[in-house]
C-alpha cells in the first residue's frame, strides 16, 4: 500500500474497528500524521491569527484524526493476532506509547487469524487473473453459491474449506479472500462475471 492509499484507507475506515490493517498502511499513516502535525504547527507559528485556527476547527480536525488513528491501530493489532484492547497500553505513563509502537513493527500473521484474512496488496492485473482462475474452480465444482453464502456470513473458515474443496491452493485462498475484503467486492457479482 502506498502513501496516498494508506491515508485514504485510514479515513474511509475510521469507524471500522474490525478486520486487519497491513504494516505499510499503519506506517504510511504514521508518517502522514507526523508531517501533518509539523505542518500545522509551523503554519500556526507563522500565522498565529489566521482565521483557520479557531478552536472548533482544530478540535474537529483533531478528533477526526484521532479516531482514524485509533481504529487503524486496533486493526494493525488484529493483523498481529493481538486484541484491540491492547491499544490502551498507550495510556501507561512514559513507556506505554513506546511499547505500542514496538508492537506495530513486526509483520502480521500469514493467512487467517481470528480477525480474518491478511490484507493483500497487489496489482489490478493480478487481481483479475486470480479472480478468473478461482471463479472457474468454484464454478467447476458447483461451489460458487456455497462460497458466497459463507462469505456473506463472514465465516472465513468455511470460505477456506469451500475453496480448498474446489482445488484452490492454500496461498491463493488467503490472498483471494483478503483481496475481496480490501477491494470491498461482493463475491456474487464478481464470481458470476468471471465464471460466465
Amino acid at each position: 500500500m502506498n502513501f496516498a492509499s494508506a491515508v485514504k484507507s485510514a479515513y474511509m475506515n475510521m469507524f471500522d474497528f474490525r478486520g486487519r490493517a497491513s504494516r505499510s498502511e499503519f506506517w504510511w499513516f504514521f508518517l502522514f500524521s507526523l508531517i501533518a502535525t509539523l505542518g500545522v504547527f509551523l503554519v500556526f507559528l507563522q500565522f498565529p491569527n489566521w482565521p483557520f485556527f479557531d478552536w472548533y476547527t482544530l478540535e474537529l480536525i483533531f478528533w477526526t484524526h484521532w479516531i482514524a488513528n485509533v481504529s487503524l491501530t486496533v486493526r494493525r493489532l488484529h493483523d498481529r493476532d493481538i486484541s484491540g484492547f491492547f491499544y490502551f497500553i498507550v495510556f501507561f505513563p512514559l513507556v506505554g506509547p513506546f511499547i505500542q509502537l514496538w508492537q506495530m513493527i513486526p509483520a502480521g500473521t500469514d493467512g487467517f487469524n481470528q480477525y480474518g484474512p491478511a490484507r493483500v496488496a497487489t496489482t489490478a492485473e493480478t487481481i483479475e487473473t486470480q479472480m478468473m482462475r478461482i471463479a472457474a474452480c468454484l464454478k467447476e465444482h458447483g461451489l460458487t453459491d456455497q462460497f458466497c453464502e459463507a462469505y456473506d456470513q463472514r465465516d472465513f473458515v468455511a470460505c477456506h474449506t469451500v475453496m480448498e474443496q474446489s482445488g484452490v491452493q492454500h496461498s491463493d485462498v488467503n490472498s483471494f479472500i483478503g483481496l475481496m475484503q480490501v477491494q470491498g467486492l461482493r463475491p456474487h457479482i464478481i464470481l458470476d462475471q468471471r465464471s460466465a
